[in-house]
């Protein structure tokens, strides 16, 4: 049952640390689907943020430029516009700066354009605007001398239009870009597209293989934990087990028999020692601290004692013989399992061998003094026989003095006898 125990908290342990791998791999799939929506959604803005001002930038210079050229035609005219025609004219040149180093306006954010390809063309731009403001001031100055060059107007409509011609390729450049960059904007999205599906598909099966798995341990833990049952309910010892404050956790009928309870769920979550082992046998209160069944650290070992007792629920008690035993986990004592065991007839069988054991000794003790006295009279007895004897035996000789002298003198004549025979 032991063994069965520990494999049980082996396998939840083992679905617990798979739990923990699998939440793991959702934290790592979300981070992951986040991660690459962050990236699509960045590369789509900076294509946004960058590109797309560019162009309006390459379309507004053209629009100024073309709105310079108007007023410019007013201006040689007479018409007062100069200050309107070289605002215009300004404010190409803004943009065209702006596509160089970054600028705002209150209609967008213009970030820099940083393909070489790019800023060489509006470097040119930029020449051919100084080159445009240079003719249109000398034409102008030629209008007020009311000189009519028509050298000097072909060659300002062809800067002009050389103007427009840069920026128109400015303006196809960038919405080549643009086009290239969405390439690999759609290039990058199918690719992260994939990979989530991937992913996706990887995860389905390793959580496909966890539910298996857990469906399994599931099963292998609900036929363990029947057959435990089945243990404890066939055996005849009781058995509880409590949590570390003291708190039923299990038992088994024969504990709630021997309790005086209809069934083991009546004792689940109650304190058992204040249940059935709150006094002494001699019924003085017993603490929590000094019970012996209940352990609280990893160093305290099983306990054995066959003198105490417990209560049943009707409040009469009955002596018992209890085993408690440590349950530990990572070398912390989270528990205790506790058996025991009715010792009543026991006691009364050992209370009438103590009675016979009395009374035998009693009766060896009362033989053991009659022979010791029959032992004193006889060697009494025997001491007085000895001495009649040694005085009849005394008396004897005393008064036939010859008889104790006859041996002697018998031995002395064989020795001179044997000397005269030498000789």
């Amino acid at each position: 049952m032991d063994s069965d125990r520990g494999k049980t908290d082996s396998d939840k342990s083992a679905t617990r640390s798979r739990s923990v791998q699998i939440i793991g791999i959702i934290i790592v799939f979300t981070v992951f689907l986040l991660g690459v929506l962050t990236v699509l959604s960045r590369t789509a803005l900076d294509m946004t943020a960058r590109n797309w001002p560019l162009v309006d930038a390459s379309m507004d210079i053209k629009y100024e430029i073309t709105l310079f050229h108007l007023w410019f035609d007013k201006l040689l005219q007479g018409e007062p516009v100069e200050q309107q025609t070289w605002l215009h004219f300004k404010q190409a040149q803004w943009y065209a700066n702006v596509m160089l180093g970054g600028g705002a306006n209150p209609d967008h954010t213009y970030l820099p354009v940083s393909d070489p390809m790019l800023r060489t063309p509006i470097n040119a731009t930029l020449r051919q605007l100084d080159v445009l403001r240079e003719k249109a001031d000398r034409r102008l100055i030629d209008t007020k001398g009311q000189v009519s060059v028509r050298a000097y107007h072909e060659s300002f409509h062809d800067t002009y239009q050389t103007v427009l011609d840069t920026i128109d390729g400015v303006e196809v450049a960038l919405e080549q870009n643009i086009l290239d960059q969405l390439r690999r904007y759609r290039t990058l999205s199918y690719t992260m597209d994939t990979a989530v599906i991937l992913a996706a598909l990887l995860s389905a099966y390793i959580l496909l293989r966890y539910e298996r798995r857990r469906v399994i341990d599931t099963r292998r833990l609900v036929a363990r934990e029947q057959r435990i049952r089945l243990l404890l309910d066939s055996t005849g010892e009781s058995i509880y087990g409590a949590d570390k404050s003291g708190n039923c956790s299990f038992a088994n009928p024969a504990c709630a028999r021997l309790l005086g309870y209809d069934n083991a769920e009546d004792l689940l979550g109650k304190n058992m020692h204040d249940l059935i082992h709150q006094r002494r046998h001699n019924d003085s209160r017993f603490p929590l601290e000094e019970c012996p069944l209940y352990i609280v650290t990893p160093t305290e070992q099983a306990t054995h004692d066959d003198n105490e007792v417990f209560y049943r629920k009707d409040g009469s008690s009955f002596p018992v013989e209890h085993s408690s035993y440590p349950v530990l986990r990572d070398k912390e004592v989270v528990g205790t399992v506790v058996t025991f065991s009715d010792i009543t007839e026991r006691k009364r069988v050992e209370s009438e061998l103590d009675k016979h054991r009395n009374h035998l000794e009693e009766l060896i003790a009362e033989r053991t003094r009659e022979l010791h006295a029959a032992q004193d009279a006889l060697v009494r007895k025997e001491r007085l026989a000895t001495l009649g004897q040694l005085t009849a035996t005394v008396g004897h000789e005393l008064r036939n003095p010859l008889g104790a002298i006859r041996p002697s003198l018998y031995v002395v004549e064989r020795s001179i006898q044997k000397k005269i025979a030498w000789d």
